[in-house]
């Protein structure tokens, strides 16, 4: 009679395996759903100990099981045997490798890593395909344009500019012109009609010329110098801006500010990045016709703003991810994650909620400078103490 401590039949041991699988790397589970690549976990056997759900699909298998079965072959086209001399603490071993998976074609990056001691010799394997930009490589991308957009409209100023000053100069040379002529010559009427039309084209062409002096400081990385200043300035400017997009959707805007100012100390570039981020996430959620409407207060060395829309139905998924600690997810939107770390870092915070009525509505609150110096003092001294 064979003892119940007997080793189970094969197939049996091999299921049992796989739940194990999972109990045992359930941390590993959590950490690669926030990493933006594909994830192997291998022991020092080189055998397959975990498979991400993002490894699973680049490598074309619907399950585990399925790939563990095909590991052997999956081992060679991924060039992995010369992982085995990585050693442990040194730096990650990095490598390409073009092989074909599941009748495609795939260019693939990899990463791998030698996990230290206590580990039983275990190898990390972070795997991208090189011919995807996922959602943070997009937004990175975007960023890295951004990021020059300032030095090509330096460039594109300087080019305006000679233009622009040949239109004044010869403006000029108009002005004088109409001044010789005589009233006789093309009736007092015509001169006082030609020299009000030179008169608007001057006044047009400075315009022009300014907005194109400007043009470069719209464009530049907000700066992080600390000052004080009033938000309300700050709020109407990012508002002023924004009267154009909501023009086009036939959305009304209001805005309701207090009597006094309210100065908070903090980087003024950084806090109206901020609000533009999170304007324009409600401007591009807002149903035509809808209602904008933006109000700011102070409340016990507080400033409190909140923006909010009465239309705004597919709001709800791009908030998705605000609170996340890590931006990873195509879900995300990149400016409302930005706007909520700007924020934070001024030591104020921003909150998103539904009001009765569908209303959505973002609320950001800011030290005033009173209390942000306070702050940054019991900042300093928590450092100090240290």
């Amino acid at each position: 009679m064979k003892s119940s401590s007997e080793t189970p039949p094969k197939k049996l041991q091999r299921k049992r395996s796989g739940h194990d699988s999972v109990a045992q790397y359930g941390e590993v589970t959590a950490l690669a759903s926030l990493v933006p690549c594909a994830v192997l976990l291998l022991g020092a056997d080189m055998q397959l100990r975990f498979a991400s759900p993002g490894a699973l699909q680049l490598l074309g298998y619907d399950n585990t099981e399925a790939l563990r079965n095909a590991w052997p072959e999956t081992l060679q086209k991924l060039d992995l045997p010369q992982i085995e001399s990585v050693p442990q603490g040194q730096k990650p071993l990095r490598f390409r490798v073009d092989c074909d998976l599941t009748g495609a074609t795939r260019l693939l990056r990899l990463e791998v890593h030698r996990l230290e001691q206590g580990s039983q010799g275990e190898f990390l394997v972070l795997l991208k395909d090189r011919q995807v930009l996922d959602h943070v490589h997009k937004q990175l991308l975007l960023a890295s344009q951004m990021n020059i957009q300032a030095y090509l409209a330096n460039a594109l100023v300087h080019d305006l500019n000679a233009p622009i000053n040949n239109i004044q100069l010869t403006l000029e040379l108009l002005r004088c012109g109409l001044m010789e002529f005589s009233d006789n010559a093309v009736g007092e009427i015509t001169a006082q009609r030609l020299q009000r039309y030179q008169s608007v084209l001057k006044e047009e062409t400075q315009r022009l010329s300014r907005l194109i002096k400007m043009l470069p400081n719209s464009l530049n990385p907000p700066k992080s110098t600390k000052d004080q200043f009033d938000l309300c300035e700050v709020i109407e400017e990012v508002m002023g801006r924004l009267r154009h997009e909501a023009a086009a959707k036939h959305i009304r805007r209001s805005i309701e500010m207090p009597a006094s100012e309210l100065v908070i100390g903090g980087s003024r570039d950084r806090i109206k990045l901020a609000l533009f981020n999170v304007a324009i996430v409600l401007i591009e959620n807002t149903a035509m016709s809808g209602n904008l409407s933006i109000k700011a207060d102070k409340e016990e060395g507080l400033a409190k703003i909140s923006l909010c829309s009465d239309a705004a139905p597919g709001l709800d998924e791009r908030v998705d991810g605000l609170e996340h600690l890590c931006f990873s997810s195509s879900k995300q939107s990149p400016g409302l994650f930005t706007a909520r770390l700007v924020i934070e870092s001024q030591g104020g915070e921003l909150i998103y909620e539904t009001l009765p009525g569908r209303s959505a509505c973002f609320r950001a609150i800011l030290p005033l400078a009173m209390e942000a110096n306070l702050l940054r003092a019991a900042t300093v001294d928590q450092a100090a103490a240290h």
